[in-house]
This record gives C-alpha cells, sequence and structure tokens, in this order.
C-alpha cells in the first residue's frame, strides 16, 4: 500500500524531500484541493462541497455568511482563523465566546 503525506511548507522555505517517490509542489488552496481530489476520487464530492472556501477572498460578505452559517464546523472556524483574521474576530469569535459562556 502506498503511503501518501502532505507537508506545509511556507513561502520561500525550503523543504527536505526524501528520493526514489512521487513530489508535487502546490501554490495554492485550489491546487491542493485538485491534487487531493486526483489522488483519492472518493474525497472529490466533500471538496467540492467546501469549494467555495477556495474562493472566499473574492466572496461578498453576504456570500461568505451565507457559506459560514450552512457549514459552520471547527474545520471552517481554523481556516478562518488562519486566512481571514478580520471575519474571524467579527463573526466567529463572537460565536465561540458565547458558546463557551
Amino acid at each position: 500500500i502506498p503511503r501518501r503525506r502532505m507537508i506545509s511548507v511556507a513561502a520561500g522555505d525550503a523543504a527536505v524531500v526524501a528520493t526514489g517517490g512521487s513530489h508535487k509542489a502546490v501554490a495554492s488552496l485550489a491546487e491542493a484541493v485538485a491534487l487531493l481530489s486526483a489522488m483519492n476520487p472518493s474525497t472529490a464530492p466533500a471538496l467540492h462541497e467546501f469549494s467555495w472556501l477556495v474562493r472566499w477572498g473574492s466572496l461578498s460578505p453576504a456570500q461568505r455568511l451565507t457559506h459560514y452559517r450552512k457549514y459552520l464546523c471547527h474545520e471552517v472556524n481554523l481556516f478562518l482563523s488562519l486566512r481571514d483574521r478580520t471575519f474571524f474576530h467579527a463573526v466567529v469569535r463572537p460565536l465561540l465566546e458565547a458558546k463557551r459562556a
């Protein structure tokens, strides 16, 4: 059984990769989603359902709220905490604080 693994490397940083296998570097979230879909076609439907995250930066504020309300989960919250701190602090954080109270 082939072993597959993903690592994250910041732009400008180097990664040491062992020889003897196949490797693919991706430069964007869209490329990562396409690669994951190709590596495991059974995940394609779930990845497609969350494809709006790839376009997050181009969505209107109303579209962002609509998608967030529909797909609210820990993973989306984590994504937003890393990708859109403004939205996270304005929308997500108050919900998390209310949940904790």
